[in-house]
């Protein structure tokens, strides 16, 4: 539990959102995407075995190509200026972000290891349970978090963590959980590719936000490498 919670969501989730106080988040979300690249690298060298073949890797490279062109306009916000070289990067939270999907990667595919019989909910359950103390932890000794708590939540905050722990994170973490023993862990690994496609459709539905030929076009790299990746060789 500790292992497993510790990688996932005290480390890997911890560096994400610790250095999105550094790096644009297009840079974050960039990096995050490179989760199913790792996760096939891992089962080929964890597992000895490489799924799907040409398919795979090119599903693989055209999705993390389409989440490249919807994230590389935020993907140089801030940082200092350098002439006609662009910005700057946080060194620190650039080494954060390549760190994340290397430790979710590792431990997702511990948790692989996990017996089949075991409830994925009891297992999402102990690993969020540990992950959030670590968390907790990590914030008493480095932050100040009670200075955030002492003041109040607006009701649309309130609502908005009620959404990111229920089904954010209690649903979806144990749905991933159950299909890491059944599936491909590259194959969950897509979800990665899924989840800008959802927010930019969610953004456009609920808060009317823009949808630029931009994010089109993104959305007609990264869909049909999730069905690359998702589909199974005809037999012969």
């Amino acid at each position: 539990g500790f292992v497993i919670g510790g990688l996932l969501c005290t480390i890997s989730n911890g560096l994400v959102v610790w250095a999105e106080l550094h790096v644009a988040s297009g840079l974050a979300a960039l990096m995050v995407a490179t989760v199913p690249l790792w996760m096939c690298v891992g089962e080929a060298l964890v597992e000895r075995r490489i799924v799907g073949g040409a398919r795979m890797i090119a599903g693989l490279v055209l999705g993390s190509l389409g989440v490249a062109v919807l994230a590389w306009p935020s993907a140089v916000e801030p940082g200092v200026e350098l002439g006609e070289f662009g910005r700057a990067i946080h060194p620190l939270g650039a080494l954060a972000l390549c760190a994340s999907p290397l430790t979710w990667t590792a431990g997702s595919l511990l948790a692989r290891r996990l017996p089949a019989s075991q409830s994925s909910l009891q297992s999402s359950a102990l690993q969020m349970l540990c992950g959030g103390a670590l968390l907790l932890a990590a914030a008493l000794a480095f932050e100040a978090p009670w200075q955030t708590l002492a003041e109040p939540l607006a009701p649309r905050a309130v609502a908005s963590l009620a959404y990111l722990c229920l089904g954010g994170s209690l649903l979806c973490l144990t749905v991933y959980g159950w299909l890491l023993k059944h599936v491909s862990a590259t194959r969950v690994a897509t979800y990665a590719y899924v989840n800008p496609v959802v927010a930019l459709c969610a953004g456009a539905w609920l808060a009317a936000e823009p949808f630029e030929p931009r994010a089109a076009l993104a959305c007609a790299l990264i869909l049909p490498a999730v069905v690359l990746v998702l589909s199974r060789p005809k037999a012969r």
